[in-house]
């Protein structure tokens, strides 16, 4: 009987989380585009909770949660073959536990346990003779070297799929043969978040819009960069290649 009234008291709260949600679909990408993303918000706002995934076809390609706004819990990412690109875990928005990254053949490839702050066949973080440009103090912005660059939290078959998924010629460069490569600059802050997006080098108008476009879709996240033993911000410079057919 016990057994039995939970199970109804599960049910009524299930029944009154539901209620108290609204499923959204939006579509992704341009006209032509067979990518959508579903997920749920609470009742009477915007605020995301709930399951989230990003389809393209009848394919996941993004699975996580949300809780009130903030992820939460395992989100997984997938390469444009469908294997596991990526596994990250979130509490209430923080980055924890082990984050896990694979290649195209969904073998290992490297790690970072946020726990320990150790990674596992991670790149040395130590720059060299690299330059970037960072706040030394709020605000003053210095071109020099640093301790430890920031580091990117994505793999190489996470980055295509999702590019293989979002990035297109538009059409604009397409008619006027246009090509390149565009060089953004992304401002990661302290706490390894990209804030700001600008375009460093130019490969036109329209190449350099689409590659803002999908960078600040994509959000890439950092291990944030470090001088004398402080987190800074850092302006991270990627490239994008365009080469017209």
């Amino acid at each position: 009987m016990r057994a039995f009234l939970f199970f109804l008291l599960s049910a009524a709260n299930f029944l009154a989380m539901g209620q108290n949600r609204m499923k959204i679909t939006n579509k992704l990408g341009g006209t032509y585009s067979r990518t959508q993303e579903e997920y749920y918000i609470l009742a009477g706002g915007n605020i995301k909770d709930g399951s989230y995934k990003i389809v393209q076809g009848n394919k996941t390609v993004v699975s996580g949660f949300y809780d009130h706004g903030q992820k939460d819990s395992l989100w997984q990412f997938y390469s444009y073959n469908g294997t596991i690109a990526a596994k990250k875990w979130y509490t209430r928005g923080e980055k924890t536990g082990k984050w896990e990254f694979f290649t195209t053949a969904g073998e290992p490839d490297w790690s970072y346990d946020f726990v320990t702050g150790t990674g596992l066949n991670l790149k040395d973080a130590e720059t060299g003779d690299i330059k970037y440009d960072y706040q030394n103090d709020p605000g003053k912005w210095v071109h020099g070297k640093l301790d430890k660059a920031p580091i990117p939290l994505y793999g190489k078959a996470e980055w295509n799929g999702f590019a293989g998924r979002n990035l297109q010629y538009p059409e604009e460069a397409v008619n006027n043969r246009q090509q390149g490569i565009v060089t953004l600059g992304i401002v990661v802050d302290q706490n390894g978040k990209a804030i700001d997006y600008t375009v460093i080098k130019s490969a036109g108008k329209a190449l350099d819009n689409e590659t803002l476009r999908v960078y600040q879709l994509f959000s890439p996240e950092y291990i944030p960069g470090e001088k004398n033993g402080k987190k800074v911000i850092v302006k991270v410079p990627v490239d994008q290649k365009f080469v017209a057919e």
